[in-house]
């Protein structure tokens, strides 16, 4: 059949412009490469995502882009010793999760290149590691204000589009198409997956994260972690859930349709 007439007959059936560009599910993948700011992020907002793909035998890889070296609250730790022991927390919340790669690399916290040079960056990583699935926060959360986060996503979108196109870093071949961005830590979830199974061994991972997550301030996160999760589930056939932002390179350029 004619692309023509096939994309007549889907138009007919489909009179929406939205429903043209189909948006594959995140499982449909083999796979994974998860991008976080900082060590924790990634566990956060996507462990129990994690975990279920790693059970169904996908693969999955994490990559941790500053140091972490800031994110205290006390003086009596150095930057440091901060960025060892937040390598550490992270190296052990995935082991929990089962995640066997991580790339660390050890970007100054707060202080990121400028969004060419980091991408430039994030498209050696895809091209050589050739992921189809790239996890990212998502840059348009409002009232975000860690740079980091905005950086990271902006970059790592950025070079989503770009890693198929030879004249964007020609040094690095050959070029990679990455099939799907999934931006966590998003307002505006668009598709959902169950983590009822695996909902406990995320918040033992996160429970790695002691810096970060110290006994005084578990209580309320547990709680919110909880009842967002049956939030996201609610009405899906879910008790728990992770909510994405996922979109196809199509969506990410000019993508008039991707809300």
């Amino acid at each position: 059949m004619e692309r023509s007439i096939f994309w007549k007959i889907k138009f007919a059936l489909f009179p929406r412009t939205k429903e043209l560009l189909e948006i594959p599910r995140i499982e449909s993948f083999q796979k994974f490469l998860v991008v976080s700011p900082h060590p924790d992020d990634g566990d956060l907002f996507a462990g129990g995502t994690v975990a279920r793909l790693l059970a169904s035998g996908k693969e999955v890889l994490y990559l941790v882009v500053s140091d972490g070296s800031k994110g205290a609250y006390e003086e009596k730790i150095t930057p440091s010793e901060l960025a060892a022991l937040r390598k550490k927390e992270e190296e052990k919340a995935a082991g929990i999760l089962g995640v066997k790669r991580l790339i660390f690399w050890d970007l100054k916290d707060g202080e990121l290149p400028e969004r060419q040079e980091l991408r430039d960056c994030f498209l050696q990583v895809y091209r050589k590691e050739k992921p189809e699935c790239v996890f990212l926060p998502d840059p348009f959360l409002p009232y975000e204000f860690h740079p980091d986060h905005v950086k990271v996503g902006l970059a790592g979108g950025e070079a989503v589009i770009f890693s198929p196109m030879p004249h964007f870093l020609p040094e690095v071949k050959p070029t990679w198409e990455v099939k799907l961005a999934v931006f966590y830590a998003s307002h505006r979830p668009n598709q959902f997956v169950d983590i009822t199974p695996f909902y406990e061994k995320k918040m033992e991972a996160l429970k790695a994260h002691q810096s970060q997550f110290p006994e005084d301030t578990w209580p309320l996160l547990s709680a919110y972690s909880y009842w967002k999760s049956r939030e996201w589930g609610r009405g899906r056939r879910m008790k728990l859930a992770e909510g994405f932002k996922v979109l196809t390179p199509l969506h990410l350029h000019t993508g008039l349709d991707s809300y």
